[in-house]
């Protein structure tokens, strides 16, 4: 039996509309579809929805709001509905099958439309602010993910008929490399004024540690990366590691990127994982510096790279995905909160980037995370108790609704002998149960 074609009839082919539709149900709903205009001829009887504004004569209709047919990347306020004991946004007046739009919730949340407007409030690293934006109260849920599954129950409930879906549920662990050694690789007047500055504080602990790693009698803290490798092989885990190769600063407080140790560390994790480049804090104002950065990594690792997390997760939209595109990068791995969890696109799906005011779809994928180790590390106050449940609570959730997930972690932030690092074994365990 051939799988069932869904077919969606509007009055206007627009490439939004074509890039949700194409997205909920071509890779979350895994049923192929096929939209037609309403003045065509070839409009089959069965399996099909009408989209648009005003009602037609097939029963199924999906009532639109005006998003999807504009061309601007204004700011939309929208209204909120009740339906089933949750508010969803992008209320329609009654007459469709549901009250709100399910595919402009879908667009709104992709594109990221909020943040490509220029009415959004940014924190003192010019970062967007959720917690002002009017995604906040959605970002714990992933919204998209959320309302194909209401969409998809409406519908058969009015006799659509679907494909058989497969369960999605994945894990993977991604590691960002922003210091990779405590007191190794670095060059020698780092060590000294390191050095020096702990005895003038009087952090002899410090003091005696960094001695004891520099002449051999002790491993460096934050090497727990052999540790890291093991655990992969042994749950058979493919995992990411985003590498920061920008000379050290302010806020690139990383190891020489001349170090030979750090070389070798780099080549050690791409032969058994997969390393990309974690590109500076200046990128975004200084996007020469990206081509540096890449270079040098290309440089150590023999390859072309091919993905990228922005450092301190500092990016404007659409202008940080360009900047990746024409410096041949094809993958975007920002996608998330530095200070909260969530979903920061509505998703845990990888999706093509949309550019909302040139209204059209980016040669770019953009691949979400959940959670970061450092922001629930702040948001509990570290403790290690209460970071440990919220990241099992995600992953549970990820897995009774068979969606990705994603989270990101830090070597520094779980050092040899920490709970933390405890803590992060404990997750991939069940996470890969």
């Amino acid at each position: 039996m051939n799988a069932p074609i869904i077919h969606i009839v509007t009055d206007e082919k627009k490439p939004r509309l074509e890039y949700v539709l194409d997205f909920i149900f071509n890779q979350v709903l895994q049923t192929p579809f096929r939209l037609h205009l309403s003045q065509s001829a070839e409009i089959p009887s069965e399996n099909v929805i009408y989209y648009g504004k005003e009602s037609p004569s097939q029963k199924i209709w999906i009532k639109a709001h005006p998003l999807l047919f504009d061309k601007s990347n204004d700011f939309v306020k929208f209204k909120t509905v009740n339906y089933q004991l949750f508010t969803y946004p992008f209320a329609v007046d009654k007459g469709g099958i549901l009250p709100f739009d399910p595919f402009a919730i879908a667009f709104y949340f992709l594109s990221q439309y909020e943040e490509q407007t220029n009415k959004i409030t940014l924190d003192e690293h010019q970062r967007f602010c959720v917690a002002d934006s009017q995604i906040a109260p959605y970002i714990h849920y992933p919204m998209v993910d959320t309302i194909c599954k209401v969409l998809k129950l409406r519908l058969m409930g009015l006799g659509v008929l679907f494909a058989k879906q497969e369960n999605r549920y994945s894990f993977l662990p991604t590691f960002d490399i922003d210091i990779a050694y405590a007191h190794q690789a670095k060059s020698l007047k780092r060590h000294f004024l390191g050095t020096a500055r702990l005895g003038a504080k009087f952090k002899y602990k410090e003091f005696s540690e960094r001695v004891c790693v520099w002449v051999g009698l002790k491993g460096d803290p934050y090497d727990v990366f052999d540790e890291l490798l093991e655990v992969f092989d042994q749950h058979q885990v493919k995992a990411l590691f985003f590498a920061l190769m920008a000379k050290s600063g302010k806020y690139n407080n990383n190891n020489s990127i001349f170090s030979p140790l750090y070389h070798n560390l780099l080549k050690k994790l791409n032969q058994k994982q997969n390393v990309f480049l974690h590109s500076s804090f200046n990128t975004m104002d200084e996007p020469t510096l990206l081509i540096e950065e890449k270079k040098v990594l290309e440089k150590i690792l023999n390859t072309e790279i091919k993905a990228n997390r922005q450092h301190f997760l500092r990016f404007s939209l659409p202008e940080y995905w360009k900047m990746l595109i024409e410096n041949n990068i094809s993958n975007d791995h920002s996608q998330g909160f530095h200070d909260t969890w969530g979903y920061r696109c509505g998703t845990s799906f990888s999706h093509k980037a949309y550019d909302v005011k040139n209204d059209k779809v980016l040669p770019l994928m953009v691949h979400p995370f959940t959670f970061m180790d450092t922001a629930l590390i702040k948001m509990c106050k570290d403790d290690v108790v209460k970071v440990h449940e919220i990241m099992i609570d995600i992953i549970l959730d990820a897995k009774k609704d068979g969606i990705p997930c994603t989270g990101v972690w830090h070597n520094y932030a779980m050092p040899k002998g920490s709970l933390y690092l405890e803590n992060f074994m404990d997750v991939l365990k069940y996470a890969c149960l």
